[in-house]
């Protein structure tokens, strides 16, 4: 939840008939089958404005009139112009308060899909035999998912969760729901960066954007005024370094989401996995041990307890739902 002072280390194929456009829906509130061949392409087929690359090889008014609904965009109906549809891939900001990529994802799409993915390898064992996620981790992990899943509901959405190679799960998703761009936040271990490198260059060989920004630390590594190399040795020479520096201002919570996309009720859910379904063993219990629970709602109760020790009240922003 809270930022660190520090900065660390298409859905059916191309159609060349007007009985295909028909089925993607209404026309200016009017039903295409209506509308009728002369006026649709009347509409949609002015010279002056056509794409250069017709659908099909043959330059007629319909694959103009198509091709510019879609906003020049060939291969998916639609994902471009006026309906710009993403997907938000939630990795560890597993919450909507304080979330840029959201923020960014929400300001530049018409609708958005929102995923998670439980990678495999991420839950697998090394050579040695110890397992990269131990199942404490993961059950946090697993509640901080079906506690996001709960936020996006109240909020109009959904979360989407899958079992599987994100790079695989991802370029799938975006070409059934016509997505044009991926939404992510960076992160800083040596496989979540290859992991990030292998989801932009599968999105990449269909044309789809992945858009991945930083929200990790206070400071944007990009406005620090040295390079990364060059880190000031203590954490006094730092905050002297950087006491000039705006300090990043957290993204307020949403108040409603963006819809999901057209063509994606088929698109099941999913169900979030036990850690048993995993591949971890069941969590041993330790007698008095405090249980920590995963979750953006126990963070937030977590802060406000802090806080409430120092006689502070918890700021409006990060109450949950609020949006001031």
């Amino acid at each position: 939840m809270m930022q660190q002072p520090c900065v660390t280390g298409s859905v059916g194929p191309c159609a060349s008939s007007f009985s295909k456009i028909c089925r993607w829906g209404t026309l200016r509130g009017a039903s295409l089958p209506s509308v009728g061949r002369h006026t649709f392409t009347k509409w949609f087929a002015n010279p002056s404005s056509q794409p250069r690359t017709p659908i099909s090889g043959n330059k007629n008014s319909l694959d103009w009139a198509i091709q510019r609904i879609r906003g020049g965009r060939t291969d998916r109906p639609f994902a471009g112009g006026a309906r710009r549809v993403a997907v938000m891939w939630f990795r560890n900001d597993l919450r909507v308060h304080d979330n840029q990529a959201l923020a960014m994802a929400l300001r530049d799409s018409t609708s958005l899909l929102p995923l998670y993915c439980f990678d495999p390898r991420e839950y697998s064992s090394t050579v040695n035999g110890v397992n990269t996620t131990g199942p404490y981790r993961a059950q946090f992990i697993v509640d901080a998912v079906t506690d996001l899943r709960d936020s996006l509901r109240a909020l109009g959405s959904d979360l989407i969760v899958r079992i599987g190679k994100p790079e695989e799960i991802l370029m799938d998703l975006a070409k059934k729901v016509g997505a044009s761009k991926v939404y992510c936040h960076s992160e800083v271990t040596y496989e979540e960066d290859l992991t990030e490198k292998r989801v932009a260059a599968a999105l990449n060989t269909e044309d789809i954007q992945l858009k991945a920004c930083w929200g990790s630390t206070l400071y944007s590594p990009d406005e620090l005024p040295f390079k990364l190399g060059d880190m000031p040795a203590t954490h006094g020479e730092f905050r002297s370094a950087v006491a000039s520096l705006p300090v990043q201002q957290p993204e307020k919570a949403p108040g409603q989401l963006k819809g999901k996309p057209l063509g994606c009720q088929d698109i099941s859910p999913g169900d979030i996995p036990t850690i048993a379904q995993l591949g971890l063993p069941p969590l041993s219990r330790i007698p008095g041990a405090p249980k920590c629970r995963g979750g953006e709602t126990e963070g937030l109760a977590q802060i406000g307890l802090t806080l409430a020790v120092h006689g502070l009240p918890l700021p409006k922003a990060h109450v949950c739902g609020g949006a001031s």
